[in-house]
């Protein structure tokens, strides 16, 4: 399972190329929402999200809620290590 975070949270200055950027190196997203959590791999650069948004694979999203849902607002983002 793995998210992409807002393009907002990478270091693009000193790191070109996004998979050597230490966001890629063992730090992980931990995403609560309504009382479940799922810890995340980071490996992917969001443009269109805030830094408030994270773009979900569908698998860690059906952690969370039903892919019916569409989006979910109000959950916690927390940078962890993997």
């Amino acid at each position: 399972m793995l998210v992409a975070i807002s393009h907002t949270e990478w270091n693009s200055a000193a790191f070109p190329n996004p998979n050597n950027d230490p966001l890629c190196k063992n730090i992980c997203l931990k995403v609560a929402y309504k009382g479940k959590s799922v810890k995340l791999r980071v490996k992917d650069k969001c443009p269109g999200c805030t830094k408030t948004h994270a773009d979900l694979s569908k698998p860690a999203f059906e952690k969370l809620a039903p892919l019916s849902v569409g989006h979910v607002y109000g959950a916690t983002l927390t940078f962890v290590k993997c």
